[in-house]
């Protein structure tokens, strides 16, 4: 009896300790134009497939689209949210697909051409920088790319102020 008192003891102490980790979350915040606009576009949609993609222009401007199908995949775990309205909404930046790494087992990939005609490659685990440095042109990183055509999107300056929007 003392044993199976004793585990489940343990076992509470787990769960709790467990249940007090909450995420760390990095929060983006625009004017409160900009986020009003932005708020009565997404009001309607299904709040668990928003995300947006930030894309940085020229002169300290960024363009924010809306992404209504979510942001999904092993590429995008970001802990940074912007917050519209009471509520964060997952975010991602075009460096992240212009520098991304695909990663197998905890470890980034790549690719290595088989020989000098480029014709074929193989994935590889990363290796060091000595080797990559003296084979510079056998090795290959994947790219991945976001396209959108026609999106919603808010036009914001450094300060987050709105400056443009097709939203309606």
């Amino acid at each position: 009896m003392k044993k199976i008192i004793v585990l489940i003891i343990i076992s509470f102490t787990f769960y709790n300790c467990s249940s007090v980790y909450t995420e760390k979350v990095i929060p983006y915040s625009v004017s409160i134009e900009s986020e009003n606009s932005i708020y009565h576009t997404i009001e309607s949609l299904n709040q668990n497939n928003i995300s947006f993609y930030f894309e940085t222009l020229e002169d300290n401007k960024f363009k924010i689209h809306l992404i209504t199908d979510g942001i999904n995949g092993n590429y995008f775990f970001s802990n940074r949210k912007l917050f519209v309205n009471d509520k964060f909404y997952p975010l991602v930046f075009d460096t992240d697909y212009k520098f991304f790494v695909r990663m197998k087992d905890n470890y980034p990939i790549i690719s290595k051409f088989e020989d000098d005609t480029e014709k074929k490659s193989t994935v590889i685990k990363m290796p060091e920088i000595e080797e990559r440095v003296k084979n510079i042109n056998l090795y290959l990183k994947d790219s991945k790319r976001k396209i959108i055509d026609s999106s919603t999107y808010w036009v914001v300056d450094v300060k987050g102020n709105l400056l443009e929007t097709n939203a309606k």
